[in-house]
């Protein structure tokens, strides 16, 4: 899989493992909208990934209760510690980190055709619209998390 580096929102339709990312997943999930760009000195990476839950089996009694969606953002940033000199007296690279932070965020899509019949569906939108949808929501951070891995290079 390759993802555009660009900011704006794009779509896969195929997930890493071969599957149509339009196959609702486990509680009835669609996944396949994203936005990653780089930083400007290319050391960070922000990716943003967007599922939602469509359909009778993931509404609610009320009609008017809108569609579930999340968002999960990630940070990754490569870090190269420079901790040796050489015999010359230039610095060399000794440990390499990555450090990754994310955070999970909880929303919901009110449709402006008020739930009914005529109501627009998140998966029958074009992504231009689909992309405006997702920046219009209130997004409240559910879970939030921080890894990071250690490489010491020889």
């Amino acid at each position: 899989m390759e993802l555009v580096l660009d900011g704006h929102l794009r779509v896969f339709r195929v997930l890493p493992s071969g599957l149509s990312s339009m196959i609702s997943t486990g509680g009835r999930w669609s996944v396949g909208d994203y936005a990653v760009e780089l930083s400007s000195g290319g050391e960070t990476l922000y990716l943003d990934l967007f599922a939602f839950a469509e359909g009778r089996e993931a509404a609610r009694d009320d009609d008017d209760a809108g569609v579930a969606t999340r968002r999960v953002s990630l940070s990754m940033r490569l870090e190269q510690a420079f901790s040796a000199r050489d015999a010359a007296g230039v610095a060399r690279s000794s440990d390499v980190t990555l450090s990754v932070q994310g955070t999970v965020s909880v929303s919901t899509y009110l449709s402006s055709g008020g739930g009914g019949k005529n109501a627009s569906k998140l998966s029958e939108m074009p992504s231009f619209r689909r992309a405006r949808a997702w920046s219009e929501m209130e997004w409240v951070p559910v879970h939030e998390f921080e890894a990071r891995y250690d490489s010491v290079v020889r």
